[in-house]
This record gives structure tokens, sequence and C-alpha cells, in this order.
């Protein structure tokens, strides 16, 4: 009679667990289902879901044989992206190891209906323009791919750090940082032409450049402009000289009191110069150069021509007027992207949203801000942006902060196409 007591009392306490359990578990889904209908009833207003992964994976040369040391899924992600034609560049950073490949090409389709968001393919990934071109340790392929731009004349700019394993407790230094140009036009995918960096312009030891805006009045006389996220500073390139320098300024620098953040939840750290440029349309005449660091809130404003300057080739220190605060974004952000028509469009990190604002050369403060898109699904960390010349903005987003704890059953990463942009290139005249 004891015992039978004693396991009836378990039984109650158990069944107890149980039933709060279930509701737990009820109320879990009940969000989870909430969140998720939330998210395809916003796409259908704002944006579509093109592509969205779950791992990434490559189409390797079938006389390749990657061992595990060389391809860890849960070290792939993608990040950056840029479309021209037919075609989508996809950049998976070799942050930590076991990243096979770190540029890479699917196709794309500008022609979006609303169903397709219910037929989400997760393409694999083909190696650009090949697999020789990704290979470690070969200062002539890419090591890091961390930045791309398109330009009016079908070429494919890409900056590459040349250290690899970047957040791991040992960096790789293996080659030094590069930019690399290829003719994509017509569906080509030749490289024609390398500018390595001045030891002094991107050390081998400690640069991360990352993100570029490329200026080009005619096919030679162009210039970008690349930041440096881990030495806050940008880098100033000129081809039609084939001269590098760097401009410096406390504005570029991390704010330490704006580097931790939540995220859906999740708090994450980064603390991060400069990394979101937005470069006036040629409408402005590349007049102007937006940006901000990650770990800040506040957007500044610079002009091209003082960037240009030659006097700033000899100490790379700009003026303290020389730099203009426009005030503060919503939050934190990453990557930007300028129309033909001079609105900049970034990312509000915290609240997992697109925001847009108007610019033009004479402004000294952010004018109305606008969101664009807003998902606590879709939208974890949108990342960068890329025109397709149709009229559509795309962007990346991923699970950056979660990078070494992604859920190999869930959605990682995506890519975005927002609708009803009806902006081009900022290289185009309309």
């Amino acid at each position: 009679m004891q015992v039978y007591k004693w396991n009836h009392q378990l039984c109650s306490k158990s069944f107890r667990e149980i039933s709060s359990k279930m509701k737990s578990d009820f109320v879990f889904a009940t969000v989870t289902s909430f969140l998720s209908l939330l998210s395809i009833v916003q796409s259908w207003g704002a944006y579509n879901v093109l592509y969205q992964w779950k791992i990434i994976q490559y189409n390797i040369p079938s006389n390749v044989q990657l061992n595990p040391a060389e391809y860890k899924p849960q070290n792939n992600l993608i990040s950056l992206l840029a479309i021209y034609e037919d075609r989508m560049w996809l950049v998976t950073p070799r942050y930590l190891r076991g990243v096979p490949v770190t540029l890479s090409t699917i196709p794309y389709k500008d022609k979006l209906h609303w169903w397709d968001q219910f037929f989400f393919p997760s393409p694999i990934l083909q190696p650009f323009p090949n697999y020789e071109m990704n290979k470690i340790g070969d200062c002539d392929a890419l090591q890091l791919a961390h930045a791309l731009d398109i330009d009016q004349f079908g070429r494919l700019w890409v900056v590459d750090v040349g250290r690899i394993d970047i957040l791991e407790e040992t960096t790789r230094n293996l080659c030094p940082a590069k930019l690399v140009i290829f003719d994509v036009k017509n569906g080509r995918s030749d490289k024609i032409f390398t500018y390595t960096f001045p030891d002094d312009v991107a050390p081998p030891e400690s640069n991360i450049v990352k993100d570029i805006q490329v200026a080009c009045e005619t096919k030679d006389d162009c210039w970008a402009y690349i930041a440096d996220i881990s030495l806050s500073r940008l880098v100033i390139y000129d081809h039609k000289r084939r001269e590098s320098w760097t401009a410096e300024h406390p504005s570029m620098a991390p704010d330490p009191n704006e580097s931790i953040f939540f995220i859906n939840g999740v708090q994450t750290s980064r603390l991060f110069g400069i990394t979101g440029i937005g470069l006036a349309p040629i409408k402005f005449k590349f007049s102007y150069l937006l940006y901000s660091p990650l770990a800040s809130k506040t957007l500044y404003k610079v002009e091209s021509d003082t960037l240009k300057n030659p006097h700033l080739k000899l100490n790379g220190t700009l003026n303290e007027n020389d730099v203009i605060a426009l005030g503060e974004k919503p939050g934190q952000s990453d990557g930007f992207a300028m129309t033909s028509k001079g609105r900049l469009y970034y990312a509000d990190l915290p609240n997992c949203s697109v925001i847009s604002t108007d610019t033009d050369p004479e402004m000294t403060h952010i004018a109305e801000q606008k969101t664009v898109a807003q998902s606590y699904v879709d939208l974890l960390w949108p990342k960068n942006f890329a025109f397709d010349g149709k009229g559509k903005l795309a962007l990346t987003s991923t699970k950056f902060h979660l990078i070494q704890a992604t859920n190999p059953t869930e959605y990682n990463f995506r890519v975005i196409i927002l609708r009803h942009t009806g902006h081009v290139y900022a290289y185009n005249s309309r």
C-alpha cells in the first residue's frame, strides 16, 4: 500500500510536469507559427525570399576529394552578393576553417510571383570562375573574398583580404590583400586585372578590408573606396594611375557603447569600425561618400574630392571638419546600397529591418528614415545589398550573430528580393 501511494504521487507529479511542458511547447509552437505566418504575410507586400539554405554545398570537381577538415558545413555561410545579367555572385567568407570556396555563382531570375516563396530552392554553389581560383595558399587565387561591386562596363570588382580563419584563435596570413577584376559581360568569367595593395595600405597581418564602392567615369578612369573594418579606415584606389592610399578619421572607429546589441533576443558583440559605405550616384557625380562603423548608429558624410586629394597620401588623416555627422540611424547596420536617384538603403540590425532615406550633395542631416521591410524570421542580420539592374534590390540575410551555433535543420541563410523599389545601379543616369 505504501509503495502504491508513492508511485501514485510520482505519477501525478510526472503528469503535471508533462502537462506543463505540453503547454509550454504549445505556446512556443503557436508563437513560432505566428511569426512564420507574419513573415509570409509581410513578404507578400514588401519582399520575396528568392533562395534559402540550411547548409551550403558546392559543385566541387569530381577529381577533388575534400576531407572533413577541408569542408565543415557548420562553418560555411553566405555574406555578400552581386548581380549582373542572369547571374548572381555569392561570397562564402573564410572566417573559420573548413570553407573550401570563397566566391561562387548561381543563376538569377528576375521574374517573381507570389507563390515562389512556397518553393524555396537551395541551389548548389558553383565556384567562380573555377575551383582553382579559390585555392587556399595560392596568392594568385582568392583567399577571403570580402567585397563585391559591378561597374557599368560589366566588370566584377572583388576585394580579397588575403587572410583566412580570422575568427579562429589563430589567423592564417597567407597572402597580401588584392583587388581582382573580372569581365562578366555576356556570360564571360575572365580575370582581366589584379592589383596588390601595398603593405602600408592593407597590412597582411591585420587588415580586414570589406565593402567596396566603385565610381567609373570611363573604363579606365575609375575610383574605388574600400572599408577596412579592422583598422577603421578607408582605402582609396585610383585605377587610372594604379595607386592606393588610406584615409582615417575618429568617426570611422567603433563606439564601445554601441558594440553590444540584441537581434531577436540574441546578444551579439561586434567591436568593428567602418563597414557600410554608400557612394553618391552618377547623377550627383559620385561627389560624396556616406558611411558608418558597425559599432555605431551615426551616419557620416565625406566629400569624394577630399578623399581623392593627393595631399591625403602624405599622412592619410582627414581633418576634423572634413567629415559631417548626419545624425542617428535607428540601429546598427552593416552594408549600404545607393540607388541611381540617391536613395540610401541600409539595415537596422536590432529590429531585423531594412531602412531607406533620401540623400543629396547638400545634405547636412538625415532625412526621413522609412522602414522598407521587417521580419524576425527572414531578416536576421540583413548584411549586404545588390541591385539587379532591372528595378529590384536584393540582399543577403544571415544568422551571422549565430555563426558558431547555426542549426543545420533550420534555414540559416537567405537571398531576399525587395519589391517595388524601382531603382537600379548607382551608375545609371535614370
